[in-house]
Formats: structure tokens, sequence, C-alpha cells
């Protein structure tokens, strides 16, 4: 008599093994237990249909409102940001060609803030230095851009835009 490997003997028991876990799932098994407590939960729940949809009226102003405002709320910051540094640099170019500060420096730069958008009014203006040839030139613009997401908060973010060049005007 051959004594069976230990291998084989492991295979057919997997083998068996893989039969039994197949026929197990395979089946769909209900019990009466089962079937009377669905009915008895369907009875104390009553009717969902549509709850979806009222779960989502109810939440979706507080989730998804503010996510779409803080989205606005950032490109106007963001857009507003980008005005800033053009008027700032269209400043600093009147500001070398002038020798310093002029007001056609300061007329140069509301124009750009208004011609983005930005009210000139709400913006501080600072032009230092110049006076003679390759001296530097500092122009800054600042404004305050509010923001404001409902349900969250509303605050004032600080901007600044500074352009440096230098006087292309002789002594």
């Amino acid at each position: 008599m051959v004594d069976p490997s230990p291998v084989a003997i492991i295979v057919v028991a997997g083998q068996s093994a893989l039969r039994g876990i197949r026929k197990l799932f395979s089946r769909s098994i209900t019990t009466a237990k089962s079937r009377s407590s669905r009915r008895r939960r369907k009875g104390l729940l009553g009717n969902q249909k549509g709850l979806a949809t009222v779960e989502m009226i109810l939440v979706m102003p507080f989730v998804v409102l503010p996510v779409l405002f803080s989205i606005f709320a950032f490109g106007r910051v963001y857009h507003t940001r980008i005005v800033t540094d053009a008027a700032a640099a269209a400043g600093s170019r009147v500001a070398a060609v002038e020798g310093g500060a002029a007001p056609d420096v300061y007329a140069r730069i509301e124009q750009a803030l208004s011609d983005g958008g930005i009210d000139p009014s709400r913006a501080t203006i600072t032009v230092t230095g110049g006076g003679g040839w390759g001296e530097p030139i500092d122009v800054v613009v600042q404004v305050n851009e509010s923001v404001d997401i409902p349900y969250l908060a509303s605050w004032e973010i600080p901007l600044k835009a500074e352009m440096i060049t230098r006087s292309e005007v002789a002594p």
C-alpha cells in the first residue's frame, strides 16, 4: 500500500473546502425569522421613498452653498490681487519715465484699477524714491478686499502689490 503524500492530502482537503464555501454562498437562504423581521421593520419606518431627496434639500444650503460661495470669493480675491499687481507695474513704468512721484503716476494707477473693476478710492497708493538717473522708485498699491461666506464668516483681506523700478530721468 502506498502512503498518500502530505501535499496530496492538503490539495484534496482544500478542494473540498472550496466546494463547501461555494455551496454556502451560492444559496439564497431566507428563513421565516428574517422575513418577519423585515416586515416588522418596514411597518415601523413606513414608506421611505423620496427620503434622500428631502435630506438633500435640507442639507444642501448648509454644505454646498458655502463651498460655492468660497470658490467665488477666492476668485474675486485673486482677481483683485492680479489687478493691483498690474496697477503697480503700470505706475512704476510711468514713474520711471517721469523720474518719481508725479501726478501722471497716480492717474495711471487709478486708471489701471478702474479698468480692472476696482474702485480707486479703496486703494492706498504710495510712490517713494526717484530723483536721479538709476535711483530706485518704489510703487506700492494696497487694497482691502472683503470676503463674505454665508454660514461661515466674513473678513477683510489686505492685498499689497509692490513694484520697484529705476528712474530713467537724468538729473
